[in-house]
């Protein structure tokens, strides 16, 4: 694998299948729909994005069997910033918007050991991945790790006493057909304010119901907890109203974290996801993010298929009362082979590092600015037992092949 330019492949190893979704404000829905149609996208109406956002689909992507992948990203790219849904302003990304990957899961699955791997490198390294997660000096939205109600409510009042006045001026404006144009534009506006504002708040409300940390909190710590009591709870019991209304809805706060695995085990959604990118409209930008993401579960294979060749560059991940800066050098030096590629990444790492989105109301930091010395995230990469993710990975296996009744736990539907 090696992170490339333009529309070359990355080298991606051929059982590695991945999605992406593209949240994009002010799209016009009809208009992209149909000029990515034919690349096998879709575009989905997504109850999030609260001015005529619309989510961009792919297919299932595998670099070995097309390779038009890049070429169709780059192109659907292109298209987005040609459907503006007003006409007036370009589509744009903001604090709303999220860059997602889905990745193939079934390898992961058959495979406890590898998941274990997986996990321990999430939970050890997850506090760097949302400094390198997004392109140089973009740092993480202010929504993914935590949700400000006191802002998402300015939000909504600004929306509502936005201007609904058409932007551009008529010279003519005492003529009786530009008085019936503007003020039918008036009212248009007026009627998108109130409906974007209706949108917001049903978001907030969801927020507030759901106690939604953000759209991708944290989970390094949940990991360890869940591994440290010998259990790995990726599923909960979902009866008929909860399966229409929670899970239809997307209302399930677990799905909202770094690194989504309630779609885990599930039949044809069988994917691990990475949430925390922001969105982007940048063809370069995704290619990175899918890079990083890659490179994390590549590793986590690897090192369960060839340890010893993982043995030194494992000792110094893990070592304590190290600088963010060292563990994000030793993290890098682990997942990826190029000091070119890694470069990238650190240089991402260093724009943002500082940045005010990762203090703690109380200024304090929620991420390590000084020292990584936890003795927690020594525990989940060192004396985990193996034998209580398979006690785990058993019971999903048996939903799956049908041996548990319809009211046991089950992997949690939809989710993306």
């Amino acid at each position: 694998m090696k992170l490339t330019k333009d529309k070359e492949d990355l080298g991606l190893p051929e059982w590695m299948k991945f999605g992406l979704e593209l949240e994009v404000e002010n799209l016009d829905y009809k208009s992209i729909t149909s000029r990515i149609k034919e690349m096998g996208w879709h575009s989905d109406k997504d109850a999030s994005l609260t001015d005529s956002g619309t989510e961009c689909v792919s297919p299932i992507l595998q670099e070995r069997k097309d390779k038009s992948v890049w070429e169709d990203v780059y192109s659907v790219c292109e298209n987005i910033e040609e459907c503006s849904a007003d006409g007036k302003r370009p589509p744009y990304t903001d604090h709303t918007c999220g860059g997602h990957v889905h990745f193939d899961a079934e390898l992961f699955r058959k495979n406890p050991e590898m998941m274990k791997n997986l996990l321990r490198l999430w939970a050890e390294s997850e506090e760097v991945v949302y400094k390198m997660c997004n392109a140089e000096n973009d740092p993480i939205r202010s929504g993914a790790m935590n949700k400000s109600r006191i802002g998402f409510v300015k939000d909504v009042l600004g929306t509502i006493v936005t201007s609904p006045l058409p932007t551009e001026k008529n010279n003519e404006a005492g003529e009786p057909k530009n008085v019936i144009q503007l003020a039918r534009e008036t009212l248009k506006n007026v009627k998108n304010n109130f409906g974007n504002s209706y949108r917001k708040l049903n978001v907030l409300a969801a927020d507030l119901l759901m106690a939604r940390a953000g759209m991708a909190a944290p989970i390094g710590s949940k990991i360890k907890k869940q591994l440290e009591a010998g259990k790995l709870k990726l599923a909960k019991p979902k009866s008929r109203i909860y399966k229409a209304i929670i899970s239809g809805q997307k209302l399930d706060s677990n799905r909202y974290a770094s690194m989504n695995l309630t779609n885990f085990g599930k039949g044809k959604k069988n994917t691990i996801e990475f949430r925390i990118s922001n969105g982007t409209k940048n063809p370069e930008t995704i290619k990175q993010n899918v890079f990083l993401y890659a490179s994390i579960l590549n590793t986590a294979v690897e090192m369960t298929r060839n340890p010893e060749q993982y043995a030194a560059r494992l000792q110094e991940f893990y070592k304590r009362d190290v600088s963010e800066e060292e563990k994000a050098n030793a993290f890098l030096g682990l997942i990826m082979d190029e000091p070119q590629d890694r470069q990238v990444y650190m240089n991402r790492w260093r724009s943002v590092k500082d940045n005010p989105v990762f203090e703690a109301s109380d200024g304090s930091k929620k991420f390590a600015s000084g020292t990584f010395n936890r003795d927690g995230y020594r525990e989940v990469a060192n004396r985990t037992p193996v034998q209580s993710l398979k006690a785990a990975f058993g019971q999903i296996t048996s939903l799956i092949n049908g041996t548990l009744s319809h009211t046991k736990e089950e992997v949690v539907a939809d989710g993306r």
